[in-house]
């Protein structure tokens, strides 16, 4: 990552839209604040800047996206100011979370955890299953950015059982994956072998190429390193068309070169 999409930038350094966006949400904050007392005042107001609320959430989503997030975190934080005057509670967790998101995408790990748990008490307080999935997601990809893999496994667990109680499929195959991911870390090959195996059957079933390339993938790099060559080969000869059809450059000349390897290595058998 460039160093500079790490820290926090000043006005001056955002894009020209995004102050813009930033000017005409300071005066939508200025109208909440000026009527906040007048319940009628608020619902006009509502009304009228749901449309930039909405809007502008989507721009800084797309920020994230182009990893611009010192450009994001600025659009999600002044949008929290103002839903925190509309009052909706839930839409505040969800903007929790996006900004917990950033601050995690900064390396601003402490600021993201304070702020993830605070969605994850909203969460809580709303009975809402989807915001605490979101927020112990966020919250579990912190614990795992900061070296601590015990906590974002047990985190991720807690994602995967309200992921299954939803009944979203593709949203529980993403996080077996990386589920997948932390036992790896762990040095936890067998268990991260059969949870990337259901992560990527999940895939299959719904269709998603993209997770079915990452999952292949992943799962080859496994068995290269436990020395299961022939499995190793077949997964990567199957990820390298998908890999290469999304762009991953880097991803397939490590296929290219691990393919060699496992060449190499049932050759000397």
């Amino acid at each position: 990552m460039n160093p500079d999409q790490k820290r926090s930038k000043s006005y001056e350094e955002l894009p020209k839209e995004v102050q813009r966006l930033l000017v005409l949400g300071k005066k939508v904050l200025r109208d909440f604040q000026e009527n906040k007392g007048d319940p009628f005042a608020k619902m006009q107001l509502e009304r009228t800047y749901g449309t930039f609320i909405i809007e502008s959430n989507q721009v800084a989503r797309q920020l994230m996206q182009e990893r611009e997030f010192s450009s994001a975190l600025a659009i999600f934080e002044l949008l929290l100011d103002i839903i925190k005057l509309t009052g909706k509670r839930k839409a505040e967790g969800m903007m929790l979370c996006n900004i917990g998101a950033a601050y995690n995408d900064l390396e601003r790990y402490q600021d993201a955890l304070v702020t993830l748990k605070q969605a994850i008490a909203i969460a809580e307080e709303l009975n809402d299953r989807l915001l605490k999935g979101k927020g112990l997601n966020n919250l579990a990809s912190v614990h795992a950015n900061l070296g601590e893999l015990q906590e974002a496994l047990v985190t991720y667990q807690k994602v995967l059982s309200i992921s299954q109680e939803l009944g979203d499929r593709p949203w529980e195959g993403r996080i077996l994956f990386n589920i997948g991911s932390i036992y790896h870390e762990m040095n936890r090959s067998e268990d991260a072998l059969f949870t990337l195996l259901n992560a990527l059957a999940i895939a299959k079933a719904e269709g998603r190429r993209y997770e079915i390339g990452m999952a292949l993938y992943n799962i080859a790099r496994i068995e290269l390193e436990i020395g299961q060559f022939q499995e190793a080969l077949n997964n990567y000869r199957q990820a390298l068309p998908i890999i290469r059809k999304f762009g991953e450059h880097q991803k397939e000349e490590v296929i290219l070169k691990n393919i060699a390897k496992c060449l190499s290595s049932l050759d000397e058998k």
